[in-house]
């Protein structure tokens, strides 16, 4: 019975959550709980950092997977000891998000899930970057400048 308790817990937690979440979010929440639910998709993280994940709870778990990258993702989660919940969480909308689905489709929904979470990371880099150079250039400071100008060069030429 308490299995079943924490259970319905995890999931009462989860459709509350997932009503506030951004879009952004709610694709991370979807490469991550793919890829705590199903371990053969994780070659998708390959590109990403714990940086292009908008909140602790997905940078956690992010870097539990990178480390653990054989380890189920029940057990997995149960090593989390601060997002033991989201990341449990995470495991019911996947089993619910991907059930039935052949692994080549999960491998490319994967990849699609993890492209998607990168350029919306380097979306909110680029709009803080672009307020910077403003700044920069208000101040005159041509120096920070053209350093921001190459940052914000290097992330375009990383998209395409």
């Amino acid at each position: 019975v308490a299995p079943r308790v924490a259970e319905a817990q995890v999931r009462r937690a989860v459709e509350q959550v997932s009503g506030r979440r951004s879009v952004r979010q709610q694709h991370e929440d979807l490469l991550l709980g793919l890829n705590l639910l199903k371990p053969e998709v994780r070659a998708s993280l390959v590109d990403l950092s714990a940086a292009d994940f908008s909140h602790a709870d997905a940078r956690t778990v992010f870097d539990a997977i990178r480390r653990h990258k054989a380890l189920p993702g029940e057990k997995l989660a149960d090593k989390l000891s601060e997002a033991v919940t989201y990341a449990k969480g995470l495991l019911l909308v996947a089993e619910e998000e991907f059930s039935g689905a052949v692994e080549i489709a999960l491998q490319q929904q994967a990849f699609e899930l993890a492209r998607t979470v990168l350029l919306e990371a380097n979306a909110e880099h680029k709009a803080r970057l672009t307020a910077e150079i403003r700044s920069a250039e208000a101040s005159g400071n041509e120096v920070l400048k053209t350093e921001l100008l190459r940052e914000f060069q290097r992330i375009i030429e990383s998209e395409a």
